[in-house]
């Protein structure tokens, strides 16, 4: 309902077709929020300009998340997209041609960065010179993995904040070959933006497992 009336919304492709549900249409929904509206917890103005919204996600099946299809490579599906968005396709004249600034939120946990560009980064760094544009990259989420502890949970909840912070950093720290950034997220002519782990939400503490 916050959205409504603030994007412009292009899918050459029919990729809303393939949601079944509503609820389903997390991440651009997400993304879209956080972009105009900011932490929603914190009230303030809003973008007063329309967002423009290109999918390249859908869900695998009716009940599965978002992802990338696998039925095309996403270099070829992003090129053509930012493409249509300053030269147009198919007969269609520009999309987006005033635009900017691009938000990128997505990056591939299959391929972490090691000291070699992907094609994907190398991309974007070709179409920021190329259009002129600023790509706002995601670094990345490190998704499933878990802090192993030395106690049951009932005993380490009792130990001090400042025992805890000490005991996590350590676990991250040793386990830091896992926590690279995730491709694109390595481009060199655009910027890669982590998470501080801040915000003004107000979440409950849920009882333990």
């Amino acid at each position: 309902t916050a959205l409504d009336g603030r994007l412009s919304i292009d899918d050459p492709d029919g990729f809303e077709e393939r949601y079944k549900k509503v609820i389903q249409r997390e991440h651009g929904t997400e993304m879209a929020s956080l972009i105009i509206h900011g932490d929603l917890s914190t009230p303030g103005e809003a973008l007063d300009s329309l967002l423009y919204v290109r999918p390249i996600m859908f869900p695998k099946d009716a009940e599965g998340k978002e992802e990338l299809p696998v039925d095309r490579l996403i270099v070829d599906l992003v090129h053509r997209a930012v493409k249509r968005m300053f030269e147009g396709d198919n007969h269609a004249s520009a999309a987006a041609p005033e635009v900017r600034i691009i938000n990128f939120s997505i990056g591939d946990p299959v391929r972490a960065f090691h000291g070699v560009m992907s094609p994907l980064a190398r991309l974007l760094d070709w179409l920021s010179y190329k259009y002129n544009v600023l790509f706002i990259i995601s670094a990345g989420n490190i998704q499933g993995q878990v802090i192993p502890l030395e106690c049951n949970i009932e005993e380490f909840k009792t130990k001090r904040q400042e025992e805890i912070s000490k005991y996590i950093s350590k676990a991250l720290t040793d386990n830091c070959i896992e926590h690279k950034i995730f491709s694109p997220a390595e481009s060199i002519n655009n910027l890669t933006v982590g998470a501080v782990h801040v915000d003004s939400s107000s979440i409950p503490d849920y009882p333990a497992m």
